[in-house]
């Protein structure tokens, strides 16, 4: 795989990899090259790249924080994204399961029916198809390497016992489907009935929360020190070009 397929660049569905990777290349060469050679003509080489460098920076400063924090009209996590949130599977035994024992052995008593809210905006009700997604590819998995007959995540599909089932879900086994807040870590845990594909099953599942916003903090944090450092650079020039200060009785340096 070359360099530029592995760039995480991908431009409104329509560019993907080294195309992607040209595109912002030569975006870059035209949109800043440009006013890099109006900028020194007029002010010099070193300068004119300074201010560039001050005006791009400051831009970058500005869309990170957007990025980051959103605006009117504008939710946070619009920018380029880092790790998005999953459900990682797991079972009662597991070393994931251990870290969570006791609440795991409780389960389903004192966990939450479906249905319920979260730290940080989470709905229960919201998450559930893409936990279910996660857990089905996993358990159908588990049976292979077992050498059990429910190899296909079909075999393990479920509706939520108590709730009315969705259609084409009217013959899927009722599974008791229940979550839990245990200090930072959102757990679901799921008890799927016997079919004639497999034995009665419970499986768990945690929230990894990712790292979606791990590039706009680069972003915002890269683009503060580059801000910085060419304001400080611009400071010493021009304490340099203004007579009578001590900088500009220095003799040039080459």
């Amino acid at each position: 795989m070359s360099l530029l397929n592995a760039l995480p660049l991908a431009l409104e569905g329509q560019w993907h990899g080294w195309a992607a990777g040209i595109l912002v290349a030569t975006a870059a060469l035209v949109f800043m090259g440009t006013p890099y050679v109006l900028l020194s003509a007029n002010l010099g080489m070193r300068q004119g790249f300074h201010v560039l460098m001050v005006s791009l920076s400051g831009f970058v400063i500005l869309i990170s924080m957007l990025w980051l924090f959103g605006a009117p009209g504008t939710v946070p996590g619009t920018g380029p994204r880092y790790s998005e949130p999953r459900w990682t599977p797991f079972l009662a035994e597991s070393e994931q399961g251990q870290q969570f024992a006791r609440d795991v052995a409780a389960f389903p008593a004192g966990w939450d029916p479906i249905g319920g809210k979260y730290p940080g905006g989470i709905e229960s009700s919201g998450e559930f198809t893409g936990a279910k997604g996660e857990i089905l590819p996993a358990l159908a998995r588990l049976a292979a390497a077992q050498r059990l007959p429910a190899t296909s995540p079909d075999d393990w599909n479920f509706r939520v016992a108590g709730e009315k089932p969705l259609p084409g879900e009217e013959s899927l086994p009722p599974a008791i489907v229940r979550f839990k807040q245990v200090g930072s870590a959102l757990l679901l845990g799921a008890d799927i009935p016997a079919t004639g594909a497999h034995r009665e099953f419970t499986v768990f599942a945690l929230r990894d929360k990712g790292k979606v916003f791990l590039w706009a903090a680069v972003f915002l944090g890269a683009a503060v020190v580059m801000f910085a450092l060419n304001v400080l650079a611009l400071a010493r020039i021009e304490r340099r070009e203004t007579p009578g200060t001590p900088a500009a009785r220095e003799p040039a340096r080459v």
